[in-house]
C-alpha cells in the first residue's frame, strides 16, 4: 500500500519502487505516486538526457540533490542500453548510509560493476568531509559511467562543473529549502549548462517560476509522469527573444 513504512522510513510508491521519507523535511525523496516513474519521465525524458544518449552523443548533467542516486540509476540505465557515455555531477550536504541505498534497491537491474561503483562512491561520500568531491568510475562495454558527487550544498560548488547538457533540480520542495529555489541559485546554476541547456523539476510552484524567469530562464509547463503530477516544469538556458516565458 501506498506510503506504508516498509523499514525506518522506507516507502512503497504506487508504481512498486521504493523511495525514503525525510524526518526533517516531513517529505518523501520521491513521488509517491511512482519514485521510478517520476525519476523516468521528468528527469530523464524531459531533460532531454535520454534523447542524446540515444543518439550516441557522450551527455554530461549537474544534479541539485543526488539524495538516493535513483535519477542517476535510471539515467546509467539508459547510457548502458544505448552504449554511450555519461558524466553525472551531483550536490549532497547530508548523504544517507549505503545500508538503506541497499533496501531501497537503487541499483537494481544495474551490471553488477555499475552497482559496485555506485555503492563505493556513496560510502566514500558518507566518509568524505565536507566541500569535498568524490569519484566512481564503471566501464561497461562502449560505455563509460563518471560519477562525481560534491559532499555539501551546491552554492558552494567551485567553479566546476560548466558547460552541461541538462541541470536535474531534485531538492526538497520550496515550502521548507527556499535558498535551493531562488533567482540567485538560478542565475548560477544558468552559467553552469551550455547555450541551449535544460533544467527540469518537479516543481510548478508559480515562486519557482518566477524565479527561473527572473534569472534568465524561458520557462515551460509539461505532463507529468503518468497518475503521478499533472504538470511538471522545464526551462531552457538562455531565454530567447519570443520564447516562450
Amino acid at each position: 500500500m501506498r506510503q506504508e513504512a516498509l523499514v525506518a522510513g522506507v516507502v512503497c510508491t504506487d508504481d512498486g519502487s521504493l523511495t525514503l521519507f525525510d524526518d526533517v523535511h516531513r517529505q518523501t525523496y520521491h513521488s509517491v505516486r511512482g519514485a521510478r516513474a517520476e525519476a523516468e519521465h521528468v528527469f530523464l525524458r524531459l531533460s532531454g538526457i535520454e534523447e542524446r544518449l540515444v543518439l550516441g552523443q557522450e551527455t554530461s548533467v549537474l544534479e541539485v540533490g543526488w539524495g538516493t542516486g535513483l535519477n542517476w540509476a535510471v539515467a546509467a540505465a539508459s547510457a548502458l542500453g544505448a552504449g554511450s557515455s555519461l558524466t553525472w555531477y551531483s550536490t549532497e550536504p547530508n548523504p544517507l548510509d549505503p545500508a538503506i541505498l541497499r533496501v531501497l534497491g537503487t541499483d537494481q537491474g544495474l551490471p553488477e560493476a555499475v552497482a559496485a561503483a555506485f555503492h563505493q562512491a556513496c560510502a566514500a561520500l558518507l566518509a568524505a568531509p565536507a566541500g569535498t568531491w568524490v569519484e566512481g568510475v564503471a566501464l561497461c562495454g562502449p560505455s563509460r559511467l563518471a560519477l562525481r558527487i560534491f559532499r555539501g550544498p551546491v552554492q558552494d560548488l567551485g567553479d566546476e562543473p560548466t558547460g552541461v547538457d541538462a541541470l536535474v533540480h531534485d531538492a526538497f520542495s520550496p515550502d521548507t529549502c527556499a535558498d535551493l529555489w531562488s533567482t540567485e541559485l538560478f542565475a548560477s546554476l544558468g552559467r553552469r549548462v551550455r547555450p541551449g541547456g535544460v533544467l527540469v523539476t518537479y516543481s510548478v510552484a508559480g515562486s519557482v517560476r518566477r524565479a527561473l524567469r527572473a534569472a534568465g530562464w524561458s520557462v515551460s509547463k509539461h505532463a507529468g509522469p503518468p497518475q503521478g503530477k499533472r504538470e511538471v516544469l522545464r526551462a531552457l538556458w538562455p531565454a530567447s527573444p519570443g520564447g516562450e516565458r
